[in-house]
Order: structure tokens, then sequence, then C-alpha cells
């Protein structure tokens, strides 16, 4: 299992008057964006395949969440593939590519 941060964050970036601005990075929506772009060429069943894990990005309620190492590899592969990425995405990049390992261990069920 991976544990993914999906935390906003804030970055600097100049506005059209020169001045530096703090902005939020929308890491949850960017996230989802990024599993079913079209620049990746999913088909039908890929994108619906995809589906149940952007479900669980977006209603994650306390920003950290925990994915099978197969939908791991799904995000970074998208990642991957997409191009034209910026240094304002370089956090969001990180967040992915460095995604701990966590050794989960099932609970017993209790009679």
């Amino acid at each position: 299992m991976r544990r993914l941060n999906l935390k906003d964050y804030t970055e600097m970036v100049r506005d059209e008057g020169g001045k530096d601005v703090e902005l939020p990075y929308p890491v949850k929506n960017s996230m989802i964006e990024v599993l079913l772009s079209k620049d990746l060429g999913l088909s039908a069943g890929e994108a619906l395949d995809r589906w149940p894990l952007a479900c669980r990005i977006r209603d994650c309620p306390d920003g950290t969440i925990l994915i099978e190492e197969g939908d791991y590899k799904k995000l970074v592969e998208a990642i991957d593939t997409i191009t034209g990425w910026g240094r304002t995405d370089i956090e969001f990049l990180k967040r992915i590519t460095e995604a701990p390992q966590v050794e989960v261990e099932e609970k017993s069920k209790e009679v």
C-alpha cells in the first residue's frame, strides 16, 4: 500500500503585473484529473476502472489516503505519460513518486 498526501499546498507565482502571489494548488482535483486525463487515451473500460479510485480521492476526509500498489502504478504511469509539467507541479509530482510504502495488517475479526 502507498500513503498519498492529498492536502492542498500553496505555490508562489508571478501575476500579470509582475507581483509574486501565493496560490493554492488543489491536490485532490489535480490527482483526479491526472488519473482520468484525456491525454492518457483511456478506453471506456479503463476510465470506469479508475473511477472508484477517483471517488475515494475526492471523498477522502482527512487529507491522507492509502491505495493499493496497482492503483499507485496507474497514477505513476499517468504522470509519466502526461507532458507539460512545470515548476508549480513539482510538489504534486513528488507526492506521487515519493509516496511512502506502508505495511498494513488486517484486523482480526473478534466474535
